[in-house]
């Protein structure tokens, strides 16, 4: 079982290792650039200590990750060892408290009640054909929903696998922490992307949420599914790396929009799409 240790740096890398890093990526692969990069997203999964992601940096069973790594170690052992949760982890940091902090935050529970009612929905979608029946069913407050921190929100986690059958509709969505969060089929229609926390919705999944008139810009999207949404993407400022995009999204650069975008060089996700109608 392989270690992997997270290390918070109290500064980022230096500019020589980064510029190091870019070399060894550019000399990989597609297919171990691809592999690459999966590999380092499952890995930011693992943690939990909201710092930003240039202070971290991971250890494999002692050898630090990077391009170059993937010369001593298999990377493809080493994601699906992390997919399978066969690893163990090691939390370190060079910031003096930061982990005392975390280890005395006060976790606010979610409502055993309503846990009970959406774990019941829960159960009755999956026996039905047609689970989407059950999506929205249950009201629930902004003030229960979320966890504040200092000038963010953030959800509990014991909500996060059943947004769908929750009606978000009136909860606002505004100075949120939105990475690596599954939004999908949900019904959110209040939502502030200009508030995100540290600029990001990176990991994230909106598929198949209706998002129309609503506009992305200056994000780091990486990563996320924006299938079915309707938005308005600012190309010009929106990362769009490894973002899933499909016919739906109305893509703007410099003010115009982008006829063709496959022409453009994006990719579009083409999917039958399945209209459900929801009482």
């Amino acid at each position: 079982m392989q270690t992997i240790t997270i290390n918070i740096r109290q500064f980022p890398i230096l500019h020589s290792e980064y510029i190091q890093n870019i070399f060894d990526y550019t000399d990989l692969s597609s297919k171990d650039r691809k592999l690459y990069d999966e590999t380092k997203f499952a890995l930011f999964q693992l943690v939990q200590i909201d710092v930003p992601d240039s202070l971290v940096e991971f250890f494999i069973d002692g050898k630090k990750f990077s391009p170059a790594l993937i010369q001593s170690i298999s990377f493809q052992q080493l994601l699906e060892d992390i997919n399978t949760n066969q690893i163990k982890t090691h939390i370190t940091s060079q910031i003096p408290g930061v982990l005392e902090y975390e280890e005395e935050k006060v976790k606010i529970p979610a409502n055993d009640e309503i846990l009970s009612r959406i774990k019941r929905v829960n159960s009755l979608a999956k026996e039905n054909s047609y689970p989407e029946f059950y999506y929205y069913q249950i009201p629930i407050s902004e003030e229960e929903l979320f966890i504040t921190k200092q000038d963010y929100k953030k959800i509990k986690e014991e909500y996060l696998p059943f947004l769908p059958f929750l009606d978000l509709s009136k909860v606002e969505f505004a100075n949120m922490d939105f990475r690596k969060i599954d939004f999908s089929n949900t019904n959110i229609e209040h939502i502030d992307f200009s508030t995100a926390y540290q600029n990001s919705i990176a990991g994230s999944s909106f598929k198949n949420v209706c998002l129309i008139g609503k506009q992305l810009e200056n994000v780091d999207a990486t990563s996320a599914d924006l299938c079915g949404t309707y938005l308005t993407i600012n190309s010009d400022t929106v990362s769009l790396k490894d973002t899933k995009l499909d016919s739906s999204i109305l893509l703007l650069s410099q003010g115009q929009v982008i006829e063709n975008p496959e022409r453009k060089g994006y990719f579009l996700v083409k999917e039958n799409t399945n209209i459900k109608l929801h009482f």
